[in-house]
């Protein structure tokens, strides 16, 4: 039986580009934690990168290795914000129930957005070379704009 990759606690490698590899945890699909390194033989994962609201085909090519049970802090909901371009009010998005907010609310929150592999892709890179992610960036623009 074919073991489905987006079932919490699963460990897979992503191949990011030629000889780069990251580690993707999956929490509570589609919530995903990205990491450096992935020690098998302790089943220790190093260095977490990021987390990120993932698409499922990102992991069309993914490789399972591993599960590891989720610890309570990691099975506790994110919060993420959404800005109404329209209305021009921030919100804060938790469990799929928003709540309207403040800018200085939202100041320590990502952006509500479901990344493809390509952009998880840019934003691991951007990491490994000392950059910030260009996807990362447009995202956080209204924020601070």
């Amino acid at each position: 039986m074919k073991k489905k990759k987006q079932e919490p606690g699963n460990i897979l490698e992503l191949l990011i580009r030629e000889n780069l590899k990251i580690y993707a945890r999956i929490l509570e699909f589609p919530l995903v934690a990205y990491y450096k390194e992935y020690d098998k033989e302790n089943k220790i994962l190093k260095e977490c990168i990021f987390e990120a609201l993932t698409s499922k085909s990102s992991f069309k090519d993914a490789k399972y290795i591993d599960w590891i049970e989720l610890t309570d802090k990691e099975k506790i909901p994110r919060k993420y914000y959404r800005f109404d371009i329209i209305k021009k009010v921030f919100f804060i998005s938790c469990n799929g129930v928003e709540t309207e907010s403040k800018k200085e609310d939202i100041l320590d929150l990502q952006r509500l957005a479901v990344w493809d592999l390509p952009h998880i892709s840019e934003r691991a890179i951007a990491y490994f070379e000392g950059r910030e992610s260009k996807y990362l960036k447009s995202l956080e623009s209204v924020k601070y704009g």
